[in-house]
């Protein structure tokens, strides 16, 4: 088992003493932003799980207008077929989470992908 996992915490905030914007925080900055992934490979299989996500995220820069935070679970399967072949079906924002990056933009929904790799005998 593996465990991989970050947090990260901005303190972006305006320093310009305008009456409006001074002291609000930055357009497009999450305060927060995390992930953590869980990978098990028992011989020639490998699954993974794990989530992303970003705090509440400010659009306008009075802060009056704000996206939502979220938070999105993937996980994947891969199968060391051969040395040199591997297949990966991978499920990405398993939960269907709607989402916006950017103001009006929806991000993808549930996504599925099937991937085959196969490398040169050479290739590490």
């Amino acid at each position: 088992f593996s465990l991989d996992a970050s947090l990260s915490r901005l303190n972006a905030r305006d320093v310009s003493g305008d009456r409006v914007t001074g002291g609000k925080e930055l357009v497009g900055r999450s305060r927060w932003v995390g992930s953590a992934l869980l990978t098990w490979s028992p011989s020639a299989l490998t699954f993974s799980t794990g989530c992303h996500g970003n705090d509440r995220t400010p659009v306008t820069p009075s802060n009056t207008k704000w996206l939502s935070g979220y938070v999105l679970w993937d996980a994947s399967l891969g199968w060391n077929m051969r040395p040199n072949v591997r297949l990966v079906i991978e499920g990405r924002n398993l939960l269907d989470t709607p989402h916006e990056d950017i103001r009006g933009y929806a991000s993808p929904g549930r996504e599925f992908l099937l991937t085959f790799q196969l490398r040169s005998r050479g290739d590490s």
